[in-house]
């Protein structure tokens, strides 16, 4: 893996994704059921801990080469292989 720096561009993009999976009509239960349940306290507090679930990166191979979201849903590549890729 190769360290990778987050863009501001790529940081509007993923904050768009999030607003529209959270306009969803999954996520707005999902989001209601987790307040009932006293784990969130808004919309806001879901979607930056979805940000840091899905997009935050770690280190794989070297310091921030991966983030959640690449891995389930990208997919990685190690020793000619895809790795990841759950979706």
């Amino acid at each position: 893996g190769e360290s990778e720096t987050v863009t501001d561009e790529e940081r509007r993009e993923n904050s768009q994704f999030l607003d529209a999976c959270l306009d969803s009509k999954p996520m707005q239960y999902l989001l209601n059921y987790l307040i009932k349940k006293g784990v969130t306290k808004s919309r806001e507090t879901l979607k930056r801990l979805l940000n840091d679930l899905w997009f935050k990166l770690y280190r794989r191979e070297v310091r921030d080469d991966s983030s959640g979201f690449e891995h389930v849903f990208v997919g990685e590549v190690r020793d000619g292989g895809v790795i990841g890729m759950h979706s």
